[in-house]
C-alpha cells in the first residue's frame, strides 16, 4: 500500500517574514550608500579629476590597481616586478599590492578605463561595504536590525576610517569583518562550509593588503582561544582540529607567492620600521581626551581641536573620541559584572562571543600605543607595552609604521561590546 505525503502547506508567516527581512535590508543598504556619500563628500563629484587629501599616496594607489589589471592579463607571472624602479625587482612589494581590490573592481575598471574613477569608487565602497556586513555581523549576533544598523555607522563611518581617506589601501577590510561572521559561525556548528568561509574571508584580507592581514591574524587569534574557552566543553574538538589544520596548511601555501616577494624586498633593502619611530606614531594618552574630528556625525570644525602633542595628528584620529571609547567602556565595563554576576541569562555562544570581543579588543588597543605608553608626548618607562615583542617575534609587524593604526580592528571589537549586552 502506497503512502500518502502529507500535503505541503504555505507558511504565509515566514514568508512574510523573509520579505520584511529583505526590505530592511533593502533600506540599510541605501542608507549606508547616501551615508557613504555625505562622509566623503564632495568626492561623488569629483571621481575623474581629483585624488583625496593625500595625493601622493592616492596616486600611488591609482597606479598599483591599474597595474593589477594590465600585468594580470599581459604577464601575471611578473606581477611584482612593477614598472615603478625598474629594473628593481620585485618593486610592487615596496608597497600594498592590493590585488584582491583590482580583481573586485575589475568590472569597473573594464567599464571607464579610468584610474582615479576606480580608486575613489573603492574608497566609496569601502564605506558602504564595511557598514553593510557590519551591520549583518551585528544583526546575526544580536537578531536586532536597530542594534546591527547602529554597528554599521559606528564601524563602517568610525573616525579612523575618516582620517586615512587619503591611504586607501587601510580603508577595505571587509574580510576581516566576514571572518569574525564565519569564525563564530564555525566555532558553533563545526562546518566544513563555514570553516571554508572563515579561511577564504582571511585569505581575501591577505589579498586586500598585507598590513590588514596583520590586523585580521592579530584580532582573530585573540578571539578566537577565548571563545574556545568560554564554550569548551560544546567543543568538537577533533572535527575542529581536522578543519582547522587543514585550512591553515592550504592558506599557508597560497600566501607563499604573496609573502616571498615582501620578504625579498625587506631582505634586500632593509625596510623595517625602527622603534623609536614607532614611539613617535603611538597614540598618546591625552588622544583619547579630544574631540570628535571630521565625521558623518559631527562635521569639521573639530578639526581646531587638534591634539598639539600630536605630531602627526591625522593618525591620531581615535575612534569617535570620547563617544565610541565612552561606549566600548560602558559595555565592556557592564558585560564583565553581568557575566561575573550570573545576572546576564544570555546563551552560551553570546557570552563567548562577548569573551572573545573582548579580549581582541584589548589587545589591539594595547598595541594602538606602540612599544612604549606615552602622556603628552613624554614616555612612561614604567610602562612598557606588548607591542616590543610584536615588533620583535611576529613576521609583518617591522613593516608597520603606524601604531595607532591599530584603532582600525580595535573599532570592531569595541563596538560588538558595547551592543552585545543590548542584544
Amino acid at each position: 500500500m502506497r503512502s500518502e505525503l502529507p500535503p505541503v502547506i504555505s507558511n504565509g508567516r515566514h514568508t512574510g517574514h523573509m520579505k520584511t527581512k529583505l526590505t530592511l535590508t533593502t533600506i540599510t543598504a541605501v542608507l549606508f550608500g547616501a551615508m557613504a556619500v555625505d562622509a566623503t563628500w564632495p568626492l561623488v563629484g569629483h571621481m575623474r579629476d581629483a585624488v583625496i587629501d593625500d595625493w601622493r599616496d592616492g596616486l600611488l594607489n591609482a597606479y598599483i590597481l591599474r597595474w593589477n589589471l594590465h600585468q594580470l592579463v599581459q604577464d601575471p607571472l611578473n606581477l611584482f616586478h612593477a614598472s615603478m624602479y625598474h629594473p628593481t625587482p620585485y618593486s610592487l612589494a615596496l608597497s600594498e599590492n592590493m590585488l584582491g581590490l583590482s580583481l573586485l573592481l575589475w568590472p569597473v575598471e573594464l567599464l571607464t578605463r579610468d584610474s582615479l574613477f576606480l580608486l575613489n569608487f573603492m574608497i566609496l565602497f569601502s564605506f558602504w561595504s564595511i557598514a553593510l556586513v557590519s551591520f549583518a555581523l551585528s544583526r546575526r549576533w544580536t537578531g536586532s536590525w536597530l542594534i546591527g544598523f547602529i554597528a554599521g555607522t559606528a564601524i563602517g563611518f568610525a573616525q579612523p576610517r575618516i582620517s586615512q581617506l587619503g591611504h586607501a589601501q587601510l580603508l577595505n577590510y571587509q574580510p576581516m569583518v566576514l571572518s569574525i561572521f564565519f569564525a563564530e559561525r564555525w566555532l558553533r556548528r563545526f562546518r566544513a562550509r563555514d570553516a571554508l568561509g572563515f579561511f577564504a574571508a582571511l585569505y581575501a584580507q591577505l589579498l586586500f593588503g598585507i598590513y590588514l592581514a596583520v590586523f585580521n591574524l592579530v584580532f582573530i587569534t585573540a578571539f578566537i582561544p577565548i571563545v574556545l574557552c568560554v564554550r569548551w566543553r560544546c567543543v568538537e574538538w577533533i572535527k575542529l582540529l581536522r578543519q582547522g589544520l587543514a585550512g591553515g596548511v592550504i592558506i599557508a601555501v597560497l600566501a607563499l607567492p604573496i609573502y616571498l616577494p615582501y620578504k625579498y624586498v625587506r631582505d634586500e633593502f632593509g625596510i623595517q620600521v625602527e622603534s623609536a619611530m614607532l614611539d613617535e606614531r603611538g597614540v598618546n594618552l591625552t588622544d583619547f581626551l579630544r574631540f570628535p574630528g571630521a565625521n558623518l556625525l559631527h562635521g569639521d570644525g573639530s578639526w581646531k581641536w587638534r591634539n598639539p602633542y600630536s605630531p602627526i595628528p591625522w593618525e591620531h584620529e581615535v575612534g569617535l573620541s570620547w563617544v565610541m571609547h565612552g561606549l566600548g567602556a560602558l559595555g565592556l565595563i557592564g558585560g564583565a559584572f553581568v557575566l561575573l554576576r550570573r545576572r546576564w541569562n544570555a546563551r552560551l555562544t553570546t557570552k563567548a562571543l562577548f569573551a572573545g570581543s573582548a579580549a581582541a579588543t584589548l589587545v589591539c588597543l594595547s598595541l594602538m600605543f606602540g612599544p612604549q605608553l606615552h602622556l603628552l608626548n613624554e614616555p612612561l618607562e614604567a610602562f612598557p607595552m606588548p607591542y616590543r615583542l610584536y615588533h620583535a617575534f611576529s613576521p609583518g609587524f617591522e613593516g608597520m609604521r603606524v601604531p595607532a593604526r591599530w584603532f582600525l580592528p580595535a573599532s570592531i571589537g569595541w563596538t560588538m561590546i558595547a551592543l552585545l549586552p543590548l542584544g
